[in-house]
């Protein structure tokens, strides 16, 4: 054999050792009881609260205390024990933090999913064989009244296409052994899409009812009673804005989902730069969008990229856009949008009020039992808490 191709090969073969190195890394750090899938059908759990959240110069807004820093803290959700979850990006999608609310005590349990999925990408003016760059695909959430927690993994950070792999329940109570008990919501897929992709925001209605948005396939999914099927959205991946019943209907890149006490359920449709509606006969109803003449009064021309959202007893909504790092605050009758954060340059771990506050890509957002708004704060590493200024 020629010197050069046996330096190639060698070349290839400690790359592909590497590679395979790179990509099991986590995969070995938590025991994993693969076998049986046994179904897991999860209990509501929407305890509503008020909030009295007013505008920026009307609230402060504080870094949540914690015993270890975080690492790209994005969706997040709250147990009925008053412990805050949240999944991670960047490369650590292998893991989900748990934060005591009451004294920011931290646990670090396993997601199930894989913190770095390698991919050969060619860029525009490279030569060769590309180049290698990290996806940053992170897992989302939910979590019902039993503290069930339900881990949502899209089939690159699952590494499997099967869907009873990719949503899975999280024992957060056996963190002891570092060992996950696996089980599933969903069995069964009926329709198209074939599987979940990079899916986001996920609720779960007063039925035990579980919905997903579907992001990449630009639909929003239902799993019930072990069956996953497409609720409202095109079934063939059609993306466009498009206001209709069930599968008539039209999203681009769904991102957050929040239901409010009469079911509905609100959608960030991020691509269309939008906000949705979707009613519990499966009607979609645009709320916010570009060029809309029922817009609310304040409405900033346009949502940059509206990700994370959060709705109170009293139906008002709360949202983030993580491309102008803004929380905004739509009012229930949803005629009046306002801003809860400025762009000052009060350092992120400091207690600042809200116009004098800046955040750096915030993303997940939910409501504590004091009616306090958490959001994650992805871009400062920081679970950020939002307050009336008398609560402080």
């Amino acid at each position: 054999m020629p010197f050069h191709l046996f330096k190639w090969m060698g070349l290839f073969s400690l790359f592909s050792g590497l590679l395979a190195c790179s990509i099991n890394l986590n995969e070995e750090k938590f025991a994993v009881q693969k076998h049986p899938y046994s179904l897991l059908v999860p209990t509501a759990r929407n305890q509503w609260v008020e909030s009295h959240l007013m505008r920026a110069d009307k609230v402060n807004i504080t870094a949540l205390k914690t015993n270890q820093s975080l690492e790209k803290p994005t969706w997040i959700a709250l147990d009925k024990d008053n412990k805050l979850y949240s999944t991670v990006g960047g490369e650590r999608s292998d893991i989900v933090y748990q934060i005591d609310l009451e004294n920011g005590d931290t646990k670090t349990l396993p997601s199930t999913g894989f913190a770095k999925i390698l991919t050969n990408t060619k860029r525009p003016g490279d030569f060769g064989g590309g180049y290698i760059k990290p996806r940053d695909i992170v897992p989302t959430l939910a979590i019902d009244k039993d503290n069930n927690i339900i881990i949502v993994l899209g089939p690159d950070t699952a590494r499997t296409s099967i869907l009873s792999k990719q949503i899975r329940y999280l024992n957060s109570s056996n963190t002891s052994d570092e060992v996950v008990e696996v089980k599933t919501p969903v069995l069964k897929l009926e329709g198209e899409p074939a599987q979940l992709k990079a899916p986001q925001g996920i609720v779960i209605n007063e039925d035990g009812v579980i919905f997903i948005a579907d992001t990449d396939n630009h639909c929003i999914r239902k799993i019930e009673q072990g069956v996953l099927t497409t609720f409202v959205g095109s079934a063939q991946k059609e993306r466009g804005l498009k206001d209709g019943k069930g599968l008539d209907a039209r999203f681009d890149s769904p991102i957050g989902l929040a239901i409010n006490t009469k079911g509905e359920i609100y959608v960030t449709d991020s691509g269309n730069r939008s906000l949705r509606k979707i009613t519990r006969n499966r009607e979609v109803v645009t709320v916010i969008a570009p060029g809309l003449k029922t817009n609310p009064k304040g409405y900033p021309s346009p949502f940059s990229q509206p990700t994370g959202i959060a709705v109170d007893k009293n139906d008002i909504l709360y949202i983030s856009d993580s491309f102008s790092h803004q929380i905004f605050k739509l009012s229930a009758d949803r005629t009046e949008l306002i801003s809860l954060v400025g762009r000052s340059t009060c350092p992120p771990r400091d207690k600042c009020r809200g116009d004098l506050a800046s955040l750096n890509e915030p993303w997940g957002l939910t409501l504590d039992q004091r009616g306090l708004l958490l959001v994650a704060d992805k871009g400062n590493q920081l679970i950020r808490q939002i307050s009336p200024l008398s609560e402080d």
